[in-house]
């Protein structure tokens, strides 16, 4: 049989406990095929927890790494010392952070800011839990050696200088780091009322992070985000309309969907300026949908069909309907017309010009010059910019 795992002892029972620990985790397990080496990892409420074996020079530890959201930013770095060590450090004039705990901290060091935070995140019971393994490191940082997370989001790393080999030990050091993720991670659903938990958790970091080595997704901000705007819409609370509305233009398209859905699901007849001045936006789809026609389709629902239906009739050359309609929308409008002049899609910026003439709205003056003069030979759009141009300032 080929050893999945070449140079590693006992790779053969060492990738069954890893198995079963994920299994048991209700997690996932692979080998990464870069280094032949395994990986499990867990979802929790705030992200993932991957933990991996690294080759540290000529040993392998077992490493547990889990992003997480800090607003406070804390830094903390736990380490096993000899009492030599500490003595000699002592000796030297430097002082660790003392826990309360006596033998924790003659055992271990433990340096981190601020304060009152670090010692927050190592009250009874995580003491007693470390003094079991008093080789284990634990550190927290803004700052990863092969990652770069986002602004507020900081990694815990939980770290053992040999080979995890039991699945009871893995699943321990997992519950380890959930102990510490929830002590970390201050903000989570909940707080006030769902709405401002979900709220919190919309207005975190997005982003996409990933284990160059192992091409496993680490943190995954969008996804959470995502979740949050679909739960949002589902507490059928109009509360929830502003959060949602302050999301519709984020460079995520699939969570500006889920923001669409959401206020459509709220009714949120509050929110209908704010999706027409989006019908102008042109970003990529997400499983065929574009957010034009998402919008439309719940500008309906809401009951603005006659106003939908005279936007697209612009669009395909006759703007006369849109001018009758646009009534107290006409501001929104505007913007999502000079949105789509400004584009990249060809076929929609030339109507897009003309019902701009249509409507006389002088705001759109200065995108129309520029873009009437924008080719040394005329185009179709440099030609309806330029008529539409001058019909906005015949009307005065």
């Amino acid at each position: 049989m080929n050893d999945p795992m070449p140079g590693l002892d006992r790779s053969q029972e060492v990738g069954a406990a890893w198995k079963a620990a994920a299994e048991e985790l209700g997690g996932d397990y692979g080998i990464a095929a870069t280094v032949d080496l395994p990986w499990l990892q867990r979802r929790w409420a705030g992200g993932r927890i991957t933990v991996v074996l690294v080759r540290v020079g000529h040993a392998v530890h077992t490493r547990l790494r889990a992003p997480f959201v800090d607003s406070g930013t804390i830094v903390l770095t736990v380490r096993g010392e000899s009492m030599e060590a500490r003595l000699r450090e002592r000796l030297g004039g430097n002082r660790d952070l003392q826990v309360g705990s006596p033998v924790f901290d003659e055992r271990f060091r433990v340096r981190g800011h601020p304060e009152d935070r670090v010692r927050a995140v190592l009250a009874p019971p995580i003491p007693e839990r470390l003094l079991r393994d008093p080789t284990v490191v634990v550190e927290v940082s803004a700052e990863s050696e092969d990652v770069s997370y986002p602004h507020g989001i900081s990694e815990l790393v939980v770290e053992y200088p040999e080979v995890v080999d039991r699945t009871d030990r893995l699943v321990d050091l997992v519950g380890l780091a959930e102990a510490l993720l929830l002590r970390l991670e201050r903000s989570s659903p909940g707080g006030e009322s769902d709405v401002d938990g979900w709220a919190a958790r919309l207005a975190r970091p997005g982003g996409r992070r990933v284990d160059p080595w192992r091409d496993l997704v680490l943190w995954d901000g969008d996804e959470e985000r995502r979740e949050a705007a679909r739960s949002l819409g589902a507490t059928g609370d109009p509360a929830a309309i502003p959060a949602l509305i302050g999301i519709l233009d984020d460079p995520d398209s699939a969570l500006v969907l889920e923001a669409v859905a959401g206020l459509e699901a709220l009714g949120g007849s509050d929110a209908v300026p704010d999706l027409v001045a989006r019908l102008g936006r042109r970003a990529p789809s997400v499983d065929g949908v574009t957010i034009p026609a998402r919008i439309a389709q719940a500008l309906r629902s809401l009951g603005e069909d006659r106003l939908v239906d005279a936007f697209e009739a612009a669009l395909d050359g006759d703007a006369a309907q849109l001018v009758a309609e646009a009534g107290r929308l006409r501001d929104p409008v505007v913007t999502a017309l000079l949105d789509i002049v400004g584009s990249f899609d060809l076929d929609d910026r030339v109507p897009a010009a003309k019902a701009l003439g249509e409507l006389g709205d002088r705001r759109a003056l200065d995108l129309l010059r520029k873009k009437a003069g924008g080719a040394e030979a005329p185009t179709p759009l440099t030609e309806a910019c330029r008529v539409a141009a001058d019909r906005i300032e015949a009307l005065g």
